[in-house]
């Protein structure tokens, strides 16, 4: 991880950087492995992490409780926020599942978190004055993104993210030129899943196993494509390194080719955030609009 954070400059001098925490493997890696890498490089670089309580019964407190013995048995000092689905959006996860069975309507449970969490983190984050927002995707999560895209026939999201960082957007807000959303970074980009349980069992770090429930009920295309690439992975040890190669490579003949254009967007008529081109409402308002609050 520290080499992938020194060769991308995921982590500079001046940065102040705002880590999501779950309690699970990755975020737990990523939370050592940054703040390792912070006091051996930038000692004066500010760290905040977040952890989010998406409101769903006996799934977030154990998180919660066991991050601050985490903090503690590693001696790992820094600010850590907890907040909630119901303190930003007005409403809890189950809630909203609830909404959705009751009116059999067709939306993934987990489409819907991950919309509110990414509005949640890059809120705190712009708050509390972080360059960076780093969250613990790891090589495996990419990889899968990258297929996702390709079956989708999506290649301006390949085009316009690189595995180990999010695009940048500073849009022009009338004559003052404003950041809406905070740079992500993924400094696990370059370790799998393998090697985030080798390391944690080497470190004797015991992150949290459950899953979300929810995402077990739900049939989940990227659930499939994981079973499909860790079966693929068994015969062919390297299937996962080639295909994060080939993200990098997509990359660069997509912007050689002048298909990298510069995003257009459309300002959300409700909270004012840029969103895609065809929208007049983005999508976290069009959430809030649908689950009235």
């Amino acid at each position: 991880m520290a080499r992938t954070i020194s060769k991308y400059r995921l982590i500079e001098e001046d940065d102040s950087i705002c880590l999501g925490i779950s309690a699970g493997k990755d975020s737990l890696v990523m939370l050592y492995g940054i703040y390792q890498y912070n006091l051996k490089h930038h000692q004066e670089n500010p760290i905040i992490g977040v952890i989010i309580d998406e409101g769903i019964e006996g799934y977030r407190l154990e998180a919660v409780q066991y991050v601050h013995r985490f903090m503690k048995k590693h001696q790992l000092r820094f600010n850590l926020i907890e907040t909630s689905f119901q303190e930003h959006f007005g409403k809890t996860l189950a809630e909203m599942v609830g909404i959705i069975e009751k009116n059999d309507l067709n939306m993934n449970p987990c489409t819907v978190c991950g919309t509110i969490k990414r509005h949640i983190l890059n809120k705190v984050a712009m708050q509390k004055g972080a360059t960076k927002l780093a969250i613990g995707h790891n090589m495996d999560d990419i990889i899968q993104t990258l297929i996702q895209n390709i079956i989708r026939n999506d290649l301006d999201k390949i085009g316009k993210n690189l595995p180990h960082k999010s695009s940048e957007l500073d849009l022009n807000n009338g004559k003052k030129k404003k950041r809406y959303f905070i740079p992500r970074i993924k400094p696990l980009s370059r370790l799998s899943e393998h090697e985030i349980i080798k390391y944690c069992q080497f470190k004797g770090f015991n992150p949290i196993k459950e899953l979300c429930p929810y995402s077990l009920n739900y049939p989940i295309f990227r659930r499939r494509i994981k079973n499909f690439l860790d079966t693929f992975e068994k015969n062919n040890h390297e299937v996962k390194y080639n295909l994060l190669n080939i993200h990098y490579r997509l990359y660069d003949l997509l912007k050689e080719q002048n298909r990298m254009e510069p995003q257009k967007f459309n300002y959300c008529e409700s909270c004012g955030q840029p969103t895609g081109s065809k929208r007049k409402i983005c999508h976290y308002c069009e959430l809030k609009r649908l689950f009235d609050v």
